[in-house]
């Protein structure tokens, strides 16, 4: 082939190309790379038609093909590693894009994706320095501010994620998620009228929008505006129909009948969710000081002998925490995988089991001393699981637990969806169980939106019979 019919050849499959006719484009640039594999136009060509179709692996190989021969080209460093990207190849897309910022070090392009990898895999300073580079020259693009709200926001710099994702709302006034976000930071702002602001405008550009349904919700809720959060449920389950918080949710707000204890897909999702911030939110916010006061009410029963404690409910292991120096043999139960994940942290359990608290219990095992704090607020009847706990006793083993105090017998479940318990209840079961009681104290379980939440702490001990 002479260079006049391969030039030919070339400019006839890039006509093809830029008319769009990509499959004749293709067929022509591979005949001509049959005859000239090194052509490193039509290698960078055939590589752009196989990116525009996914094809991904073989546009990734023929943009190297073209690399071999401009190995400082900065189209192809940048677009191979797009490609690689798209493949899930991160170490070598930035190996390429830093070859290509050493070249181009103002390459706004290359900064913008070398911080879109650096933000997938959590280094968020290397990402937010990236996507600042790139500042300069994508200054208009609200993606760009949306992405460094997102870092901000997870710096909880909270005034500049704001800025951020006013900025980029401010460039597309339909940006859903910077949008919710910036409710999310009124939240923390305690700014409630804008909360709601935000979110409506977010159902107003997409009808479809759940995470904003499901905020609404919360925020009616908290509001005590039943029949609205009840409105936006049933939007809400169109959309997803088997959540199982917003389905839980609705038959405590339409007071159905017969529900005795939350559902454990309900259980689960909301201490899932709540994993995160579970320990802060608590200790801080809500002056939540229950397990210190289980370990310090229980030290007057306890005898100088080494004993085997199963905590209920051990959530992130707050319990764990106080009774690792003073028992033998420490075993936590807890629906809540995310939360369990922040009690392996700690170290302090012997063993950790992801179970269902009813399940677990009526499997074989022994212990002197059996705590259950803030974990009955999800249980109504509880004759079968005082049952289950007098069985898994040793003799004159202890059982120590809190309930939140009501004023209906025998127990209530609250438009909160946490159930509340009579002391006469709790006192005639533990009798009928063959419990002894040994001591109960009025406590303040915590503070709930600004007001003290009461409860009962119960210390009883296994009767033989």
């Amino acid at each position: 082939m002479t260079d006049l019919s391969l030039s030919e050849q070339f400019s006839q499959a890039t006509l093809a190309y830029q008319s769009g006719d990509l499959l004749h484009a293709q067929q022509l640039y591979q005949t001509l790379l049959s005859k000239a594999p090194d052509h490193a136009e039509s290698h960078y060509n055939l590589a752009a038609i196989y990116a525009r179709q996914d094809v991904w692996l073989a546009a990734i190989e023929h943009y190297k093909q073209a690399l071999k021969q401009y190995p400082t080209a900065g189209p192809i460093l940048y677009n191979l590693s797009a490609a690689l990207v798209r493949e899930q190849q991160f170490g070598a897309a930035i190996t390429y894009l830093q070859t290509l910022l050493q070249q181009d070090p103002e390459h706004a392009a290359g900064h913008y994706l070398l911080a879109v990898i650096f933000m997938g895999s959590h280094e968020l300073e290397k990402a937010e320095e990236h996507f600042l580079k790139a500042k300069k020259e994508l200054s208009m693009d609200p993606d760009l501010h949306y992405n460094l709200g997102v870092v901000s926001l997870h710096r909880q710099d909270w005034a500049q994620a704001k800025a951020y994702f006013l900025h980029a709302v401010t460039l597309n006034p339909t940006y859903l998620d910077a949008l919710f976000n910036l409710a999310k930071i009124a939240e923390h702002e305690h700014e409630t009228e804008q909360i709601r602001d935000y979110l409506e405008k977010c159902i107003q550009i997409s009808a479809d929008y759940f995470d904003a349904y499901y905020e609404l919700v919360q925020w009616h809720k908290a509001k005590k505006d039943y029949a609205q959060a009840l409105h936006y449920i049933n939007i809400a389950l169109k959309l997803r129909p088997h959540h199982p918080t917003l389905a839980f949710t609705h038959d405590v707000l339409s007071h159905k009948t017969g529900l005795n204890k939350a559902p454990i897909d309900y259980v689960k999702a909301l201490f899932d969710g709540y994993a995160a911030s579970y320990e802060e939110h608590l200790t801080k916010k809500l002056q939540y000081h229950l397990p210190q006061w289980i370990y310090e009410k229980t030290q007057s029963y306890l005898k100088p002998v080494d004993y085997r404690l199963l905590d209920l409910g051990c959530g992130t292991g707050l319990n764990g925490v106080y009774w690792r120096r003073r028992v033998n043999h420490l075993v936590g139960v807890d629906i809540s995988a995310e939360m369990l994940a922040q009690a392996r942290q700690k170290k302090i359990y012997d063993a950790i089991y992801e179970n269902d608290i009813v399940d677990f219990l009526q499997k074989p095992g022994s212990y002197d001393l059996i705590i259950a704090a803030d974990v009955w607020e999800y249980f109504g009847e509880l004759s079968d699981v005082f049952a289950h706990i007098h069985a898994r006793l040793t003799v004159e083993g202890l059982f120590v637990f809190s309930t939140e105090m009501g004023l209906h017998f025998p127990f209530l479940l609250n438009m909160n969806g946490r159930f509340t318990h009579h002391h006469d209840y709790i006192k005639d079961l533990l009798q009928q169980q063959y419990f002894t009681l040994l001591e109960c104290d009025v406590i303040t379980l915590r503070q709930q939106e600004g007001e003290e939440v009461q409860g009962e702490l119960w210390i009883a001990q296994k009767e033989l019979h």
